[in-house]
């Protein structure tokens, strides 16, 4: 930023007459020394220039925070509002390919009312090998309440949930109580209506079902018969 110059100077006062008498000269002097108390105790045009120069670079440094925050804001909005348009197109197109596969099964599987979890693999739910799909799982949590859960192949981000996918639900609003046996819903988010996206963690499910697989050769020996031996 340019600085400010000043060229002014200040003198003392001084008697233009030597024929001046006491009293002018005593009077002289007196003013002169008040004018350089005056002048002492005074900011000095170079401190005033100071002074504007720092206000100055406050004002500048403010207003370029100020821009900078507005521009800030301004991009972070523009790329939520991306980040939105770009999820409401894949929920979109995700929820048309679900409905053209599955709307004929859903009709087939609402009658299976015997309360247990049904897998059903992704190619034999109608889903292509490039559609991000792993399987397809449903049944009845109660006599009346019925689900569908499309897993997907890719996995959520974070430590929690190891699951993600999309949910049925045409009895309730939420899918948080109505899921297989050991599952927890992490997060659910509305695609439409009856549908949701879910985040899963479905560890414990897994380790309880290959706990239930497994036999040991002891707890094989011990369930033979006294004939077998």
């Amino acid at each position: 930023m340019p600085e400010r110059h000043s060229s002014g100077s200040s003198g003392s006062s001084s008697s233009s007459s030597s024929s001046s008498s006491s009293s002018h000269s005593s009077y002289s002097s007196s003013s002169g020394r008040s004018s350089r108390s005056y002048n002492q105790d005074s900011s000095s045009p170079e401190q005033q220039r100071n002074a504007w120069i720092a206000a100055g670079v406050f004002a500048a440094i403010f207003a370029i925070l100020s821009i900078g925050n507005a521009i800030s804001k301004a991009s972070q909005e523009g790329a939520n509002a991306n980040a939105t348009a770009t999820t409401q197109a894949i929920t979109s197109k995700d929820l048309a390919q679900m409905h053209a596969a599955l709307d004929i099964r859903i009709l087939t599987w609402r009658t299976v009312t015997d309360l247990n979890v049904h897998h059903i693999s992704a190619s034999d739910a109608g889903f292509g090998a490039g559609d991000n799909t792993k399987e397809v799982v449903y049944g009845y949590c109660t006599k009346t309440e019925f689900y569908v859960y499309v897993l997907e192949s890719s996995k959520p981000d974070g430590i929690i949930a190891d699951t993600e996918g999309y949910v049925y639900r045409p009895d309730s609003y939420s899918a948080r109580g109505c899921h297989p046996f050991n599952w927890i819903i992490i997060d659910e988010d509305r695609a439409a209506d009856d549908w949701s996206f879910v985040t899963i963690s479905t560890d414990a499910a897994t380790t309880t079902a290959q706990n239930a697989t497994i036999q040991t050769p002891d707890a094989a020996i011990m369930t033979r018969t006294p004939e077998a031996f």
